[in-house]
């Protein structure tokens, strides 16, 4: 049995951290429920992890219900011509597990939480650890900061806001994450 720890960092939050270890068996909504009871956020919004690619691009979403086949939020309106867009493919928290969607030691995600005063962590695979049978996964491991969240505001997708600035944020985020106070550098995962 074996863990995954995934290092979070907080948007817009410099001094924020946490390293939460969740079971390669567990499902993406337990990891999901973990978030909303340790930030204390509301267990009526809707949520979603994006597993993105090592620039932070998203190439599939995790919904916490299936949309798609849920006529409680059907809104298309029938006068409107269907506008084509690159869909990213798209899975059921509760019916993913960890193991089934981490294939890269490194892998990167997005969790965004309430999409209209969102939410936003970044998470990337920090490394493998043993499992411990005594302990109740998911489990936070490391605390730095306090999560503060942000007042409502307008937010704008970064793919809307051109190259350049997708790089300057790519390459804050790969500055962030290679932050390790304990070692001096990022621990390279075991057991791949």
């Amino acid at each position: 049995m074996h863990a995954y720890r995934f290092r979070l960092l907080a948007e817009d939050q410099d001094e924020f951290l946490r390293d939460i270890d969740i079971l390669a068996n567990q499902t993406f909504e337990e990891f999901h429920r973990a978030l909303i009871a340790m930030f204390k956020l509301d267990s009526e919004e809707l949520a979603s992890f994006y597993i993105c690619d090592n620039k932070w691009r998203r190439i599939k979403e995790l919904t916490l219900i299936d949309m798609e086949h849920d006529e409680d939020f059907d809104d298309e309106d029938e006068d409107e011509k269907p506008v084509k867009k690159n869909k990213l493919p798209v899975f059921v928290m509760n019916q993913v597990k960890i193991r089934d969607i981490i294939d890269d030691p490194h892998q990167r995600m997005v969790y965004e939480y309430d999409f209209l005063n969102p939410v936003v962590f970044y998470i990337e695979l920090y490394k493998i650890v043993p499992g411990d049978k005594e302990q109740e996964y998911p489990l936070c491991s490391r605390s730095v900061g306090e999560f503060v969240r942000a007042p409502l505001r307008k937010r704008f997708a970064l793919e809307d806001l051109g190259e350049d600035l997708l790089t300057t944020e790519d390459d804050m985020l790969d500055d962030m994450f290679e932050v390790n106070t304990d070692e001096g550098s990022v621990e390279e995962p075991t057991e791949w």
